[in-house]
C-alpha cells in the first residue's frame, strides 16, 4: 500500500497558513480604540520631591480615620522622591525613636500616572500601603493620588493607632486608603 509522502506540499502549506491565520485572529480582536500598550507619561513630567497632603487609613467602620503622617513625626512628614532612573524613595521618621527610615522601590509611568512597586510587602506596609499601587497624576496641581480599599496587617495598624487595641478587628484590616502627594514648588516648574 502506498501512502502520501510526508513533508509534501500540504504539510508545508499548513506550516505557513496556520501561523498567518492565528495572527489574523489575534489582530482581529484588537480594536483601534483599545490601546493595550499605551505609552506612559514622560518621566520628566513626574520626577521630583512630593510632600503628603493627605495620607489616611479609614478602617471602614465606627472607628476614626488614622492620619498616618501625623502618627509618624508631624514635624518631619514622609517625603516621596521620584528619580529619573525609575526608582523612588519614601523617607519618614518615627516619632517614638526619632530614627529616619527609608523605603526604596521602582516606579513606572502610566498614561495617567505612576505605578509604585515596593521591594517587599513588609516595606510598603510600614506606611499601610500595598506593595504595588497606582497613583493618578494631576499636572495642573502637581499631585499624585490614590483612593481605594486595601488590607493592612493588624499589628502594624495597632503600632500606628494603639487606641484600637481593645477593638475587635480582623487581621488583615480592610479599609480605605487615601494618599495625595503634592510636588514641592521648586520641582513643579522643571
Amino acid at each position: 500500500m502506498r501512502g502520501r509522502p510526508v513533508g509534501g506540499l500540504g504539510v508545508r502549506l499548513a506550516r505557513v497558513v496556520f501561523p498567518i491565520a492565528a495572527a489574523a485572529i489575534v489582530l482581529a480582536g484588537c480594536d483601534d480604540d483599545d490601546e493595550p500598550f499605551a505609552p506612559g507619561l514622560d518621566v520628566d513630567a513626574v520626577v521630583g520631591f512630593y510632600d503628603p497632603a493627605t495620607l489616611t487609613f479609614d478602617p471602614l467602620g465606627s472607628l476614626p480615620v488614622v492620619h498616618i503622617a501625623e502618627r509618624l513625626d508631624p514635624g518631619v512628614p514622609p517625603q516621596l522622591n521620584l528619580a529619573r532612573d525609575g526608582t523612588f524613595q519614601i523617607v519618614f521618621r518615627y516619632l517614638s525613636t526619632g530614627r529616619f527610615e527609608v523605603i526604596d522601590g521602582e516606579f513606572t509611568t502610566l498614561p495617567d500616572g505612576v505605578r509604585l512597586e515596593f521591594g517587599s510587602e513588609a516595606d510598603a506596609q510600614r506606611l499601610l500601603l500595598p506593595q504595588r499601587v497606582e497613583l493618578a497624576f494631576n499636572a495642573s496641581t502637581g499631585s499624585l493620588s490614590f483612593v481605594g480599599e486595601v488590607d493592612v496587617p493588624l499589628d502594624r495598624l495597632l503600632e500606628l493607632a494603639p487606641e484600637f487595641e481593645d477593638e475587635q478587628l480582623r487581621d488583615p484590616v480592610r479599609g480605605e486608603l487615601t494618599m495625595i502627594f503634592t510636588r514641592q514648588e521648586e520641582d513643579a516648574g522643571e
